[in-house]
């Protein structure tokens, strides 16, 4: 059974990569074209207030983030700050 759970790792990964870079991805295009919202989200969940050019500084920042992690580069930094920031908005909701 070890064998087969070593080889199932390298798969799951890959994956779990993906979905969670579709999740960023669908956040920061968010804050790019409605940075009202984001502005009104911060407000009530974080008690954040917030510009609308910081929204598209946090949009673009966390799309550069969110593409990083789709293709793995700077993989420590990457997986770190976007495991940071999910479990901080499903924590915050």
């Amino acid at each position: 059974m070890s064998r087969e759970f070593d080889r199932r790792i390298p798969a799951a990964l890959p994956i779990l990569r993906f979905f969670l870079a579709i999740f960023l991805v669908q956040w920061s295009i968010e804050k790019l074209i409605l940075p009202n919202a984001t502005a009104s989200i911060a407000q009530n969940f974080y008690g954040v207030a917030l510009a609308a050019p910081a929204s598209y500084a946090l949009g673009v920042a966390e799309l550069v983030l969110s593409l990083a992690l789709l293709f793995g580069l700077y993989r420590t930094f990457s997986y770190g700050l976007s495991l940071l920031i999910h479990t901080v908005t499903v924590i915050v909701s």
